[in-house]
């Protein structure tokens, strides 16, 4: 074995909590506002749709839940 070229620890996953209160990893983050731009404002925009405020935030909460669960199994997987 080959210490200076070989690591064996195991990585380090972020630990993210519940999803209340979880923080998106600083890995993820660019990728997270990329896509809740997208799926919030662009997509919206180029189909047409007119989303109010209440959609808005029921979006946005819909989002950040699919994204939390996104990054729990991209981090658990290995991937």
């Amino acid at each position: 074995m080959n210490w200076e070229f070989e690591d064996y620890r195991p990585n380090k996953k972020p630990e993210l909590g519940p999803w209340r209160t979880y923080i998106v990893p600083k890995i993820f983050v660019t990728d997270y506002l990329v896509k809740m731009f997208l799926w919030l404002w662009l997509l919206p925009f180029l189909i047409g749709f007119q989303i109010t405020a209440i959609g808005l935030l029921f979006n946005t909460i819909l989002f950040d839940y699919i994204y939390y669960r996104y990054i729990k199994y991209v981090t658990s997987s290995g991937a």
